[in-house]
């Protein structure tokens, strides 16, 4: 009884992965009404969560960039130089984490 409650009850695979999809999307552009470290904190969670579950938006680098595109319209330039340092990265083989990329733009 308690296994088709939980089955009633609990979200599918699918249902997640849209939810995430959904939360990853809206973080992609900064809404000004919310504060800063909020939004941070939204990008990590959504990014853990997406890892986990494996969506396509968190694989390889499209995150980083999304970032660093959605910094842009707080700080340009600090999003450009994300952006270099990303592209740098990749050439040497040393792609940065987006948790250590939104630590970063924290303490800026």
């Amino acid at each position: 009884m308690l296994v088709a409650l939980k089955k009633h009850l609990a979200p599918t695979d699918r249902a997640k992965e849209f939810e995430i999809t959904k939360r990853y999307a809206k973080l992609k552009s900064y809404d000004k009404s919310q504060p800063i470290k909020q939004w941070l904190d939204d990008w990590e969670r959504t990014y853990s969560k997406g890892y986990i579950i494996t969506i396509p938006e968190v694989n390889g680098t499209r995150s980083l960039f999304d970032f660093a595109i959605a910094i842009s319209s707080i700080d340009q330039s600090y999003g450009c130089t994300i952006e270099f340092d990303i592209n740098r990265g990749i050439k040497k083989n040393d792609i940065p984490q987006l948790t250590d990329l939104v630590e970063d733009f924290r303490n800026h």
